[in-house]
């Protein structure tokens, strides 16, 4: 599990998402999918699980925000996710 601290208007690209769980731990965070219409508006202990292998972008909405990166395929022994701050 990774924590990160997203500051207010920061975005967080994580490539070949699928298998990720997001949790929300403090703050609030827009989070949308590539190829994927809707858009997942998370507050503090909301979680997604990412089941499309695009990629994910996350912002912190009105302040900063602290999310977990959880990678069920990392727990299953398949690597983590790429993730690069923008």
């Amino acid at each position: 599990m990774e924590t990160f601290r997203l500051k207010c208007d920061a975005t967080l690209r994580i490539a070949r998402a699928r298998g990720v769980v997001v949790e929300v731990a403090k703050g609030q965070v827009w989070l949308t999918q590539e190829r994927d219409p809707r858009d997942y508006f998370l507050r503090t202990g909301d979680w997604l699980r990412i089941d499309r292998a695009d990629a994910v972008v996350l912002s912190a909405m009105g302040g900063d925000a602290w999310i977990a990166l959880i990678s069920l395929d990392a727990q299953a022994g398949r690597g983590a996710p790429a993730a690069a701050t923008a």
